[in-house]
């Protein structure tokens, strides 16, 4: 059953050795999923299973803005992605070439959100240009 319910769908089947086969979700489909055997005097339960569907939502709810510092000082700039799951993998971009050097700082603040930070330290002349954040999702 699903969420409590008997499934009754032709997208579902249940195989001979006793598994359930999904041969077309949706994400309607979502849920806790449970085998229930019954026969006369009892009932056993397996243990419940849930079906989550992998996502990636393009747009960031909080992107880098543009500032202006002094040389030898330290910069920041935030990223927040609007959600994902399982959490997105962000990365960092100058020019449009992804970064590696600067400290970065990445942690999810929920269940779906991660936020990241760039952070550079003693900014110098060459560490000026266009900064800005991208996001991946490893199964989307």
């Amino acid at each position: 059953n699903r969420d409590g319910i008997a499934i009754r769908s032709s997208s579902f089947q249940i195989l001979t050795n006793g598994s359930l086969y999904a041969n077309a979700t949706h994400s309607n489909d979502a849920g806790e999923y449970q085998c229930i055997v019954s026969e006369t005097n009892s009932t056993q339960k397996s243990r419940k299973a849930t079906l989550k569907f992998a996502y990636l939502l393009k747009s960031f709810a909080r992107s880098p803005e543009t500032k202006t510092v002094n040389v030898s000082s330290t910069v920041s700039f935030y990223c927040l992605n609007s959600g994902s799951l399982p959490l997105a993998v962000i990365a960092w971009l100058r020019n449009s070439i992804p970064l590696s050097s600067p400290t970065i700082i990445t942690s999810p603040i929920n269940s779906d959100q991660t936020t990241s930070t760039l952070q550079i330290a003693n900014v110098t002349k060459d560490d000026e240009g266009a900064y800005a954040c991208s996001s991946t999702n490893p199964l989307t």
